[in-house]
């Protein structure tokens, strides 16, 4: 897969030492993995700590995305604001650690793209619902009709039977 090299970090030229670069991440960024992520605004903050065996590179994303409530369905802002921390190592091996890689000793620059990206899909919540009170109260009316019995009585009648045991 052929990334953007706006994301390339070339760090052979670079002093030992810590490193900052931001990137303004939108749409555009996102259509080269997927087209699953809609309205997105985020501030990516790249810190590097150039060490003379390693690289050590820190994460900061924040911003937010519009996306659907997984309750009503109406599309809501949601935000995000997450941290990650990735290893460069030098070598011919292959690391069996997820926080750890590693490149060829030859090579001299990395694209952090992808690791931006990854990182953003696992900052995600499991569900995005809206604040208790903000969803689309014709929907739930709708979605309450089909509720099992027990979720609208607080008992399944099934079970009733079993409270007779004693």
């Amino acid at each position: 897969m052929e990334f953007d090299n706006t994301y390339e970090i070339q760090f052979s030229g670079l002093k030992v030492g810590k490193h900052e670069f931001q990137y303004k991440i939108n749409q555009v960024f996102f259509e080269q993995f997927t087209d699953e992520v809609y309205n997105v605004d985020l501030d990516v903050k790249v810190f590097l700590e150039k060490q003379s065996t390693m690289l050590v590179f820190d994460f900061d994303i924040i911003g937010d995305w519009v996306t659907p409530c997984d309750t009503c369905g109406d599309q809501m802002e949601q935000l995000i604001d997450c941290e990650n921390r990735l290893f460069v190592k030098f070598g011919n091996e292959e690391s069996t650690n997820e926080d750890v890689i590693v490149l060829p000793p030859n090579d001299f620059e990395i694209n952090v793209s992808p690791f931006i990206y990854e990182y953003f899909m696992l900052g995600l919540p499991l569900r995005n619902t809206h604040e208790e009170g903000k969803c689309n109260e014709e929907v739930l009316k709708a979605l309450a009709k089909f509720a099992p019995k027990e979720e609208q009585t607080g008992t399944n009648p099934m079970w009733d039977k079993l409270k007779d045991l004693n």
